[in-house]
């Protein structure tokens, strides 16, 4: 059982940054919180979005697991503009979501679990940089790198944090000074990374007021970010690529 009522414009950041990275997930309802936790098809990158109890105006739950289609609940959400709560329903018998935004009433058929596979489980990765910076700032990096290349470095070196992108015949480079950022710890480190994950997890970090990024030399990042006054969590973790050249 699961009826909830929750902030639109909360609901809808939560769902276009699963959506970013995976077209369907496995949600884990209970009374304290909604979990989805899912990896990308390539098998590059994964997901983790935690909504606790208090992200929602009214949560009643008990333990059960959902399969939703994610694309196609981020296309319903594009419908309305603005709604200001979305009332969320799951009718186990019908094997249906129920959504009424204003005016809307929607239903999503409930993907089969068995299709679905189990929930990941996060590995510990001892990264040994933690770096807190601006979403704006992210965003700023990751689309200077776009206008280069298909890749971009992330470096912690000395007291600055940098991003960097070399092309065929351009480079950029953005570098951060300690006194820039809102915390930098750890040892010089530097790892290569995709822009084609980047570039959509850029679009939801960069509206997030901080994003954490843990990172380790020719590791998986971790880049973590608050949702809506820190009312749900969201994190992403990336491979690192191997430069060839």
């Amino acid at each position: 059982m699961f009826r909830a009522t929750i902030n639109a414009g909360l609901f809808k950041d939560a769902v276009e940054a699963v959506s970013t990275l995976v077209d369907q997930g496995r949600f884990l309802i209970d009374k304290e919180k909604v979990l989805l936790r899912a990896v990308d098809a390539a098998n590059v990158a994964m997901v983790s979005l935690t909504l606790p109890a208090r992200a929602f105006e009214k949560f009643e739950a008990k333990e059960s697991e959902v399969g939703l289609d994610i694309k196609k609940l981020a296309e319903f959400l594009l419908m309305v503009e603005n709604p200001e709560s979305i009332r969320l329903e799951v009718d186990e018998g019908a094997k249906k979501l129920k959504m009424k935004m204003g005016g809307l009433e929607a239903t999503i058929g409930l993907l089969d679990l068995a299709h679905l596979g189990k929930m990941p489980s996060i590995r510990n990765f001892d990264l040994p940089a933690r770096i807190v910076l601006s979403g704006s700032d992210f965003r700023m990096g990751i689309r200077a790198a776009e206008k280069v290349g298909d890749q971009v470095t992330f470096a912690v070196e000395g007291d600055s944090f940098v991003m960097e992108a070399e092309g065929d015949t351009d480079h950029v480079r953005l570098a951060l000074a300690k006194d820039k950022l809102m915390e930098l710890k750890g040892a010089n480190v530097k790892s290569l990374y995709s822009l084609d994950y980047l570039t959509d997890m850029a679009k939801v970090v960069g509206k997030s007021v901080q994003a954490r990024i843990e990172l380790g030399s020719e590791l998986p990042m971790k880049i973590s970010f608050p949702l809506a006054d820190d009312r749900g969590q969201v994190e992403y973790l990336l491979a690192p690529r191997v430069d060839k050249r």
